[in-house]
Order: C-alpha cells, then structure tokens, then sequence
C-alpha cells in the first residue's frame, strides 16, 4: 500500500474520457485510481509529476504491452498442450543422455589405469568376493583388461548381486 513517502511510478488513463486515473508505485504492485478532478493530495501530486502529455503517452504505452502480453498470452494458451509434450520431450532425452553419460563412463574407465584399479578393488572388498573360494574366478577378476570384463564375470559368480532386499 501507498503512504505519503511512496514515490509514483506511472500515471495512464483508465478511462478514454481522461477523468481517471491509474497511478502506480515504486515500491508496490498495488495501484490506485484518482480522479483528475480530484484534489487529494495523491491526485494533486500526480498532476505535479506528469503532465496530460505524459499520462497519454504513458497510456499508449501500457495498452500497446498489455495488448502484447495478452497475444502471447493467448498464444501460450493455445500452444500449451504441444509446449507440455515439448518438455517431456526434453525431461525424456536428458535422461537418456544421462544413461549415455552413465555407461560412456562405466566403458571407459579401464583407460585409466587407477581407476580401473581402484574398481578392481572396490569388487574385492564386497563380501561375497571375500568369501569365495573360486580362485580361478579370482585370478580372471584380477586379470580382467576392460570393465565390461570386469563386470561380466562379476556377473558370472554373483548374478544376483545388488538385486538383494535391504
């Protein structure tokens, strides 16, 4: 709301007899209508601040974007249901572009020989690794030169593995 501090914004016309007027703020979305006829105080300062001139070109401009808005308003409207299908589109190819990301990744850490390594590990310390008495599955574990490898013969002993209830 509007005080006497409150410092005036723009003036338009709300009326095309030009007897009313709309005056805006700086510091608030609120509005206020004042007749030209009036003598309040806001009135009176309103008067001060914009001459007839301004308030008609001021009108003109605040019809002219109200008028833009609400073509594209409308034009929103109109196309919202393909806008919809767009961003599902989109959601869509971002997560499949994840799993790229996801499995570009898992292919290409054998090509860093301490990160393969550091793998290689991470399975050794799973349990069901640790407790295994398959050395010859072991040995091909360790011998393993690509992750796909690595991950298949992983899969090979422990098929279910990750899979299990928490």
């Amino acid at each position: 709301m509007f005080n006497k501090k409150s410092k005036i914004s723009n003036v338009v016309w709300e009326d095309n007899d030009k007897t009313l007027m709309k005056i805006t703020f700086e510091d608030t979305p609120d509005a206020v209508l004042e007749s030209i006829h009036s003598k309040s105080l806001l009135a009176k300062k309103a008067k001060k601040q914009f001459s007839v001139e301004d308030i008609d070109k001021a009108t003109e401009e605040y019809y002219k974007t109200l008028a833009q808005n609400t073509v594209l308003f409308k034009m929103f409207v109109d196309n919202y249901s393909e806008w919809r299908e767009w961003r599902e589109e989109k959601k869509d190819s971002k997560k499949r572009a994840e799993v790229d990301n996801d499995l570009n990744y898992i292919l290409s850490i054998s090509q860093n020989k301490d990160d393969f390594f550091k793998l290689k590990l991470q399975i050794f310390e799973i349990d069901k690794v640790k407790e295994s008495t398959n050395k010859q599955w072991k040995a091909k574990l360790r011998k393993a030169q690509s992750s796909l490898e690595l991950l298949s013969l992983l899969h090979q002993e422990l098929p279910d593995l990750g899979n299990e209830p928490t």
